[in-house]
């Protein structure tokens, strides 16, 4: 929670943890197991395995839960950001998104209970949303603004002698535009042909405040060039709405320049994909044999 308490004090904010549980009766009620005030403005929380992570304004707070005492107990802390909006938790990563500074990668570090950071998003970027993108081993993150710019976003690890991740950086993959700003985010495991298993690639479903549901989805080196050709042949023979394809669309950054993104790549689009499904044979084999599919 957060408390503004005027112009001449700092925001304070509470840390409220609740449990759900049931008697005998199998009546079912919330109890309250541990509150904590803070200074300052508890703006995101996620789960990191066993442990909380929290962003206490420009700072994140690692928690271990104490059984026997029944409270949060305070192990790692981290200060790199002036302002978090955004955190998410995956494995034994923290990713944190900054009102000015994009996004951080931190790790924790299990046997001695300390937080570092791996990597930094060396870019202005206001961020709104963020959240982790996987496909087998290659970890990808995607970063929204409040006006509808989406950045996809790569880390390169670097491993010690053990196998252990001990840095890294993060690189600008790709950009696009979505109508308005993401509001929320949700990862979700790919299930296999078979729909019996889950495969080890999530795809992230995102809503945006002007009503927008879609998703983002990692696919094969081979997959991405067959659409990219799909996407360009459909651009120059299919009929497009008010002449504007949807990739163009994606491209175009806001209406201001100075909020617009401007990347080398442009994330593929499944609009125009599906679109192809839906022309006639005759215009379906004059866009595959264009784009030498």
């Amino acid at each position: 929670t957060a408390f503004p308490l005027g112009e001449d004090t700092t925001c304070r904010g509470r840390l409220i943890l609740l449990k759900a549980s049931s008697d005998s009766s199998k009546k079912k009620s919330i109890i309250t197991v541990h509150k904590e005030d803070s200074k300052g403005p508890v703006t995101a929380i996620s789960f990191v395995k066993t442990y909380v992570a929290a962003a206490v304004g420009g700072s994140v707070k690692i928690y271990a839960y104490d059984a026997k005492q029944t409270r949060l107990v305070t192990i790692s802390f981290l200060s790199a950001a002036n302002y978090i909006p955004k955190l998410v938790g995956f494995k034994d990563f923290v990713v944190f998104g900054d009102l000015f500074s994009s996004i951080t990668l931190s790790k924790i570090h299990i046997g001695d209970k300390s937080t570092y950071t791996l990597a930094k998003h060396a870019k202005d970027f206001e961020v709104n949303s963020v959240e982790v993108l996987y496909r087998g081993k290659d970890l990808g993150f995607v970063v929204g603004d409040p006006h509808g710019n989406t950045l996809l976003l790569s880390f390169q690890g670097q491993r010690d002698r053990d196998g252990n991740v001990v840095g890294g950086k993060l690189v600008e993959d790709a950009g696009s535009r979505v109508s308005s700003a993401v509001t929320s985010t949700l990862r979700m495991r790919v299930p296999k042909a078979n729909k019996a298993e889950l495969s080890d690639e999530a795809l992230v479903v995102y809503g945006t405040a002007g009503g927008e549901i879609g998703f983002f989805q990692p696919v094969s080196e081979r997959a991405a060039r067959t659409i990219a050709s799909l996407t360009k042949a459909m651009g120059l023979i299919a009929a497009q709405p008010a002449g504007l394809d949807p990739t163009s669309f994606r491209a175009i950054p806001t209406l201001d320049p100075a909020r617009g993104i401007y990347t080398n790549e442009v994330m593929l689009d499944g609009d125009a994909a599906q679109r192809f499904m839906l022309l006639s044979h005759p215009e379906r084999a004059l866009v595959a044999s264009a784009a030498k599919v």
